[in-house]
This record gives C-alpha cells, sequence and structure tokens, in this order.
C-alpha cells in the first residue's frame, strides 16, 4: 500500500472540534506553564517546516501526522500566527513570551528533553539561587612608611 497518509481520509472528528475542544486536546508543555521556542542540543533552532496561519491545534495535527516531526513551535504575531514542524530532537525551551514548545508525546523524545535553555547564565526554571560573586578581601588603606623618631646623639 501507499505509505503516505491522505490527509482527507482522516476522521471528520479532528475537524470540528470547539476552540475549547482543541485546547483540551493539546500535548503538555515539557516545562510546565512554560512559555518558549523550541531548541535543540546546543541551543539551536535545529531543522524544521514553517506554516503560516494555522491555528496552534492544527499545527499540532500536521505534526502527529507527520513521521519526521518531534516537535511544534507555535507563536501568534499580531494578526499572524507561524507553525514549525520540528524534525530533530527537542531539548530545550528557550523562554520566548508569546511562543510554545509541544514534544510529541512519544517516550524517547520525552526522554532526551532537559528543561528551560539558560539565557545569560541563568535558567529561567526553578532551580537553587546562585552564589554570589566572591569579593576580594579588603585591604587596608594604604600608608607612607613611617620613620622613627630621631634622638638626638647623648
Amino acid at each position: 500500500g501507499d505509505s503516505c497518509l491522505n490527509v482527507n481520509m482522516l476522521p471528520v472528528k479532528l475537524y470540528y472540534l470547539s476552540a475549547a475542544q482543541q485546547l483540551n486536546h493539546l500535548w503538555p508543555l515539557p516545562v510546565k506553564r512554560k512559555q518558549g521556542g523550541c531548541r535543540t542540543r546546543g541551543g539551536n533552532t535545529g531543522s524544521f517546516d514553517e506554516i503560516w496561519q494555522l491555528s496552534e491545534y492544527e499545527c499540532q495535527q500536521r505534526c502527529q501526522w507527520s513521521t519526521h516531526c518531534v516537535a511544534f513551535e507555535f507563536a501568534r504575531l499580531k494578526a499572524m500566527s507561524v507553525c514549525e514542524l520540528h524534525k530533530e530532537i527537542i531539548v530545550h525551551v528557550f523562554p520566548l513570551t508569546g511562543y510554545v514548545c509541544r514534544v510529541k508525546p512519544r517516550p524517547h523524545l520525552l526522554m532526551q528533553f532537559a528543561g528551560i535553555l539558560k539565557v545569560d547564565g541563568v535558567a529561567n526554571s526553578p532551580a537553587p539561587p546562585p552564589t554570589p560573586p566572591s569579593t576580594p578581601p579588603s585591604m587596608p588603606p594604604s600608608t607612607p612608611p613611617s620613620t622613627p623618631p630621631s634622638t638626638p646623639p647623648s
């Protein structure tokens, strides 16, 4: 048989979910309630296909249907929306307001996810507070060497 998926043969219910129902069917965010863009190992965006003007749910469906898609990134930019279907393993979320990264719910993909990518050395996720930098020990102010008082010869 043909290995290509015919979108026209998908169940009709996929197309007729209300907006509220669509939100309930979205994959969970890999870091709870954290927004941001998908990043591969090394903090790169990786390889992806970009599609404009889909809803977040439609973007997820495209990823679900694709054997190459491992995660999707979705953003609404004013009146436009952009969907990125990622083809490389996603290990981080880069903090970006208005962007979401959702990893396909497959154990081998979720196991490799490491968390929020650090920005300027500070993680945007719960972590122990950084150690304050050590300050150099304070030195006493420098004073000119004192000369002992001269005593008159006796």
